[in-house]
């Protein structure tokens, strides 16, 4: 499954990672989350898969497409919790070449990891993506909250 959805990301920005997580050292949330840098991660045995949205398709709002990056430099740099949570950032999901095509990739990304007991979390995009996360839970049958 992991290599299923390697064609559905892009890698994340490697010019940000040095800097922001080299400042505080290894106590930084950054340096235990397993991240798509230049091999994209097994999600297998994570809790949380981490997907970056920079779809902006039919949105004139600028800064859209900045805001998953600018979420995990935030995030990264908080200091972890001696709990051993398993978080892994498959990267930011390559836009669709519609709105339509996005849903669809967002729906069966969180299909899959949904199905192998990951919980997706998606940072940025505008709102209306939230639709693609509820396309994912049309095929479970497990209770939703």
């Amino acid at each position: 499954m992991p290599n299923a959805l390697e064609p559905y990301f892009e890698p994340l920005n490697p010019d940000w990672f040095g800097a922001a997580l080299a400042e505080t050292g290894s106590n930084l949330l950054g340096n235990a989350i397993q991240s798509h840098r230049e091999q994209f991660p097994n999600p297998e045995g994570a809790a949380i898969a981490i997907i970056g949205v920079t779809d902006s398709n039919g949105l004139r709002q600028s800064g859209i497409h900045a805001g998953p990056d600018a979420i995990r430099r935030c995030l990264y740099r908080l200091y972890r919790t001696s709990g051993e949570l398993q978080v892994t950032d498959l990267g930011n999901l390559k836009p669709g070449k519609s709105r339509d095509d996005t849903y669809s990739a967002i729906a069966h990304v969180c299909h899959e990891l949904q199905t192998i007991g990951i919980t997706p979390v998606l940072l940025g995009g505008s709102r209306d993506l939230v639709y693609g996360q509820y396309l994912a839970f049309a095929h479970t049958t497990q209770p939703i909250s």
